[in-house]
């Protein structure tokens, strides 16, 4: 059995993230976020066009397994306390176990 990285960690934490927002704070959270993700993905309604976003963001380094503080402050800003609230329970965790906390919405 392989050992999931604390990328591959992370990544999953952010597939359940997913799972418990509403289209609404989606869409909240790609208005919020707009100077940093092309229009495309701001227009997109679907899942890819959430995992589009939190991809952008890695790959500009706004976030990344070590730091998310970005995302909970992004969350937060919207309101969306619980996914704020995971991400703030995740710090404490990763990158240094390779067990996920689940967190239920």
């Amino acid at each position: 059995m392989t050992t999931k990285t604390p990328e591959f960690q992370f990544r999953e934490v952010l597939l359940k993230l997913l799972d418990g927002l509403s289209d609404s704070d989606c869409k909240k959270l790609k208005f919020l976020l707009g100077e940093d993700i092309p229009r495309r993905l701001q227009d997109d309604p679907t899942i890819g066009g959430t995992l589009d976003l939190f991809q952008k963001l890695f790959d500009q380094h706004k976030i990344s397994e070590q730091n998310f503080t970005y995302l909970i402050n992004a969350f937060e800003a919207i309101k969306c306390f619980h996914a704020a609230q995971c991400l703030k329970s995740k710090q404490l965790i990763l990158p240094s176990t390779s067990t996920t906390n689940n967190c239920i919405f």
